[in-house]
């Protein structure tokens, strides 16, 4: 049946079924973004003989509908359909493979789900450093003019190697056209701010990491860095490939990955000895990055606190002058945020009604400045004719509200979300980041507001399920005291009081959000 119905709907599913002298078990391969299972196509062959194979196409792609807008997909939407749907064809071990955005939603059901998978393969698997991530989502609006139509052909000349009148990419660009700029923009966003590393760390299974050698949208290099040493993850590359190595390379992507998980058992192992000059090699290799990485870090660390007031430290040193001269708060907050800039992004962000011109003659003089308060034995910001940089150990307790709230956001284990609630909403005081109010971080703001809004009502439905309506209206007027004048909040607390009959304190608070709402307005 080419449709299997789950609890998010129906879902196209192909099975392809192992051949006669097969007996390896089932893989299932998840495509990636705006593209369908036909991804698939050329690197079937080479493995249909070892395995049954399970292939799907994710909501929004392919035959199988979006039965919601795209603007409410996350990374936990994808990986819930893949459990969903392994469970309705009762699955219960397999292999997992995924490419691409299906990397990324493959290394989280591994981790969420580890028992159930026996390898994991990961094809072009999305990881940016942070400040990269930034600059790639900024290009993507960009390209996309701000989500309003989908580039398909850029992406098919940085995706593959082959020809544009191959038919394996004539079949992608089809594919790629009929996607819309909405399922674009929202899964570009996810891709930029993806951070499988933890996932990868926590994973015990073998893991295969394959990369196209020539791929430069999603390049190995920082989870390379980062997992190098883990015994169980191997990486690998695909030889003249690009991101789409199942296209580029079908037959030595398959070798590969048989290799990985039907290795040949006739090989004649390492010697002993030579097992442990690698072990040896491995461990002392780890041990002079990590001294290497602290030693960079102790003499170039730079911390920007700016949720409560606006406070600098340089190497542990607190810089307290100078701070409301020559924009320098306001650049600096920027490049906090966005490390690797353009001259012309920080004068657009920061004096929008200011020529251009005018504005980039002015930011010669502020950058000049802001240089002589924070460059004092290290060079933390550097620039040439048309980026500013800024480089270190950066931290700031904004940029760790947000780690924190991402985390609450994606983490599948409600005790352990409550907790993690209840820590952010423990740092939050009135008045939060208000250190600035140029647009641009206003936006940021408004933003993480509403991740806070989201969150708060997630905890007062916790609240409600395991304790009562009184400690669930205890939470919420705490939280009233940090995020003032939302309505839903108020609904909540008065909803609360009308299920305990109390009409007296569910008028009280109707005349509160009458007043706050109303009439302040």
């Amino acid at each position: 049946m080419p449709y299997v119905q789950t609890g998010y709907g129906q879902v196209y599913c192909s099975i392809r079924q192992k051949q006669p002298n097969s007996s390896d078990g089932v893989m299932v391969l998840v495509h990636a973004a705006m593209c369908d299972h036909h991804l698939f196509d050329d690197l079937i062959p080479h493995l249909e003989q070892h395995f049954q194979l399970i292939l799907y196409d994710l909501r929004g792609h392919g035959k199988t509908q979006a039965e919601r807008g795209a603007e409410d997909y996350t990374l936990d939407t994808f990986v819930e359909d893949l459990k969903v749907l392994l469970e309705t064809l009762q699955l219960n071990k397999i292999r997992l493979a995924g490419i691409g955005f299906g990397a990324l939603i493959a290394a989280k059901y591994a981790r969420l789900y580890e028992s159930s998978v026996e390898h994991l393969v990961l094809m072009s698997l999305p990881c940016y450093p942070p400040h990269i991530g930034k600059q790639v989502r900024q290009f993507q609006v960009q390209i996309s003019n701000n989500g309003r139509f989908f580039p398909a052909m850029y992406f098919v000349e940085n995706m593959t190697m082959l020809f544009p009148e191959d038919p394996a990419v004539q079949k992608l660009k089809n594919c790629l056209e009929i996607q819309k700029p909405e399922l674009f923009i929202r899964l570009a966003a996810i891709i930029a701010e993806a951070s499988p590393v933890e996932d990868l760390r926590a994973i015990k299974i073998p893991v295969l990491i394959l990369s196209g050698d020539m791929d430069c949208i999603f390049p190995p290099h920082y989870l390379f860095l980062h997992l190098y040493a883990k015994p169980n993850i191997f990486f690998q590359t695909v030889n003249d490939a690009k991101m789409l190595v199942t296209l580029d390379n079908p037959k030595t992507t398959a070798s590969r990955i048989l290799s990985f998980i039907l290795p040949d058992t006739s090989k004649v192992a390492a010697s002993p000895f030579f097992s442990n000059i690698r072990d040896q090699t491995i461990k002392f290799t780890k041990v002079i990055y990590k001294q290497a990485a602290k030693k960079a870090q102790w003499y170039k660390q730079i911390r920007v606190d700016f949720l409560d007031r606006f406070r600098v430290f340089i190497n542990g040193k607190e810089i307290v002058d100078g701070w409301n001269r020559r924009s320098a708060k306001q650049i600096l907050i920027y490049l906090v945020f966005h490390q690797t800039a353009s001259r012309e992004q920080i004068c657009e962000a920061l004096w929008p009604d200011v020529p251009l011109q005018q504005a980039r003659k002015n930011l010669r003089v502020y950058l000049s400045y802001l240089k002589k308060l924070v460059n004092i034995k290290e060079q933390f910001i550097t620039m040439d004719r048309e980026n500013v940089f800024l480089s270190g150990n950066i931290t700031s307790d904004t940029l760790d509200l947000q780690d924190l709230i991402k985390e609450a956001k994606n983490e599948p284990n409600e005790g352990i979300k409550w907790r993690k609630c209840q820590q952010i909403m423990t740092i939050l005081k009135p008045g939060f980041l208000t250190a600035i109010y140029d647009d641009w971080f206003m936006e940021i703001r408004e933003t993480i507001e509403n991740d806070l809004i989201n969150l708060v009502l997630w905890c007062e439905y916790y609240l409600d399920k395991h304790y009562d309506a009184e400690k669930s209206i205890q939470f919420l007027s705490e939280c009233m005291s940090v995020i003032d004048k939302n309505e839903k909040i108020y609904d909540r607390i008065i909803e609360q009081y009308r299920r305990l009959d109390d009409d007296k304190n569910m008028k009280k608070w109707m005349k509160m959000k009458y007043d706050v709402l109303w009439l302040e307005d």
